[in-house]
């Protein structure tokens, strides 16, 4: 389209041509009015007639506003100009628009052409001439020497504008697809709510999209626009999770495992975590005796630092807990109980959407006591385990 840098183009010239001439029929008697409105594009111009201006009523003046017209298609069709002939046809990607009206005043044989070249966007005037002769043999020279000067006027516009020699390609369709039921993509609310069609993205643009999810956290994606023609499929979405099992192997007690339950208050934030692991020591030589140990915990903790690229999470959780430590005797098997604070647990993870691979070292403090089994002093454990999203 000719945009606003065509104003270096006078658009005072059609509005006074038109003016001065108005001002001279205004004296006529017979004014009837009718209108030829060509929609002109460049460098490849689409134009449009849709009737004719005439300020003298004449016979046979349908005959003559024919001519007229098909005259003037002719002539912008000579010069490389596409002549549109209704006006729900829609001018090129590559075409500028523009309106060249044109009137006429014919009394006798003496006949008047008036040209006005405006921005059929903004409505400003970007050039225009007047043109007279005889409706005779000489009204094709009128008409070419008006299209001439319309057109060489419509290239100069173009060739002093580079905005307007060279025409972005912009987006023409854009499919958006989610993987999730229900799901949608759309503009981020501050900016435009909704896919519109009319709005210019060119090629190379980036767009930023919000993906939304009934059980899902939402997340923008930012989409470039590489060609006419797109389809973007939006990746899954993290899902909400409320609650996770939780599955561990410790090191420093090998033949064993825990397992627990973790539950989300604030999701993706604070939460609390029930655990239970279980195991046996053996010391592999003379006089030794399995031992069995029940490590029962609550911890409860947040999120120190959680990618939004779901690569990294850390997290710590405080707490308290008790072990049970059974021993085989000769009059039969006891049991000690070691009440422990965990002064921190702190675990680096891998947060998939349903599971989330860990690393945890436990930092235990054990006040020892009459009934316990362990030394009083700080221990501490890693534990390698993942965590499963509980859904219903």
């Amino acid at each position: 389209m000719i945009r606003r840098a065509t104003r270096r183009i006078t658009q005072g010239i059609a509005l006074c041509i038109l003016c001065s001439f108005a001002a001279g029929i205004a004296a006529a008697q017979d004014t009837d009015a009718r209108l030829i409105s060509v929609l002109a594009g460049s460098p490849s111009v689409a134009a449009f007639s849709d009737g004719v201006e005439e300020y003298r009523a004449v016979p046979d003046r349908e005959t003559f506003e024919t001519l007229l017209r098909n005259l003037f298609d002719t002539e912008f069709s000579a010069l490389n100009v596409r002549v549109l002939t209704d006006r729900r046809l829609v001018a090129s990607e590559h075409e500028t628009v523009v309106s060249v009206l044109v009137r006429y005043r014919l009394a006798g044989q003496s006949l008047t052409i008036v040209l006005a070249l405006v921005d059929e966007q903004t409505g400003e005037g970007l050039g225009g001439g007047v043109y007279t002769g005889f409706a005779d043999l000489g009204l094709v020279r009128i008409v070419r020497q008006a299209v001439s000067d319309g057109r060489r006027q419509l290239e100069d516009i173009v060739d002093t504008s580079p905005a307007l020699r060279t025409i972005p390609e912009t987006l023409v369709e854009l499919s958006l697809t989610s993987p999730h039921t229900r799901g949608t993509l759309r503009f981020q609310e501050n900016r435009d709510p909704v896919f519109r069609t009319d709005i210019p993205f060119e090629i190379g643009t980036e767009i930023t999209l919000l993906h939304r999810a009934p059980g899902f956290y939402p997340r923008t994606e930012t989409l470039r626009i590489d060609a006419p023609v797109m389809r973007f499929e939006a990746p899954e979405l993290e899902p909400v999770i409320q609650r996770e099992l939780v599955y561990s192997w410790t090191t420093n007690r090998p033949l064993g495992a825990g397992a627990g339950l973790r539950v989300y208050p604030l999701p993706r934030s604070l939460f609390l975590e029930l655990g239970a692991h279980t195991s046996s020591a053996y010391r592999f030589r003379s006089g030794s005796q399995f031992t069995a140990n029940f490590d029962l915990r609550l911890n409860a903790g947040g999120y120190l630092y959680r990618a939004d690229s779901r690569r990294f999470a850390l997290s710590v959780a405080p707490g308290a807990g008790v072990i049970l430590t059974t021993l085989p005797t000769a009059a039969g098997a006891s049991t000690f109980a070691d009440p422990y604070v965990v002064i921190a647990s702190i675990a680096a993870e891998i947060p998939y959407p349903r599971l989330a691979p860990f690393a945890r070292l436990d930092v235990l403090s054990y006040a020892g006591g009459n009934g316990g089994f362990f030394t009083p002093g700080v221990y501490t454990y890693l534990s390698l385990g993942v965590r499963q999203a509980w859904t219903d």
